[in-house]
């Protein structure tokens, strides 16, 4: 497993410039469609174990600064690393089911 942060601004800019690229040569993706490619993408970040304030945002679909109030209330667990927190697999899952979502990840962690 893989636990380097992904940067998502990073990401960001190359779905732009892939985006520009596609729109200039279409087809070029073969035989997969751009959900398929987003799908694949997905999927290396739901295989992560910790992630930043920035990431368990993005999987939630919410601003980073949801995530740093909802660590502020003690409402979701975090590490403190350096200037960023740390949210586990485990407490991610477990906040999302607290507010009363089901499972985010298919291997029920």
């Amino acid at each position: 497993m893989n636990n380097k942060t992904i940067d998502l601004e990073r990401i960001g800019r190359a779905n732009a410039r892939l985006d520009a690229y596609l729109t200039e040569h279409p087809g070029a993706l073969g035989e997969r469609s751009e959900s398929e490619w987003l799908e694949i993408v997905k999927g290396v970040l739901m295989d992560k174990q910790t992630f930043s304030a920035k990431e368990a945002a993005e999987i939630l679909g919410v601003t980073a600064e949801t995530i740093r109030r909802a660590i502020r209330k003690k409402t979701l667990k975090a590490a403190k690393v350096g200037k960023d927190f740390r949210i586990s697999r485990t407490d991610l899952q477990e906040y999302y089911r607290d507010l009363g979502g089901g499972e985010l990840f298919s291997d029920g962690q």
